[in-house]
């Protein structure tokens, strides 16, 4: 995809199945390509609370308080 294709790139439970099974150079390498085709990328994690354990990343960074 050309660069920032896309608003949002929304990931769920992917980061660390990527570290544990491939090492953190792999998750760097998928971060890097989520934010180079995504404006911002919601990164939402496996286990815990889905309004709290969450991240943002890219253009919309530092505006969680505004998703909650």
């Amino acid at each position: 995809f050309p660069d920032h294709s896309f608003d949002w790139a929304v990931v769920r439970s992917v980061e660390g199945m990527i570290r544990k099974n491939a090492g953190q150079p792999a998750w760097e390498m998928m971060r890097a390509e989520l934010l180079r085709v995504a404006q911002s990328v919601l990164l939402i994690c496996f286990e815990g609370d889905i309004s709290k354990d969450y991240e943002i990343l890219g253009e919309r960074a530092g505006e969680e308080r505004q998703y909650k």
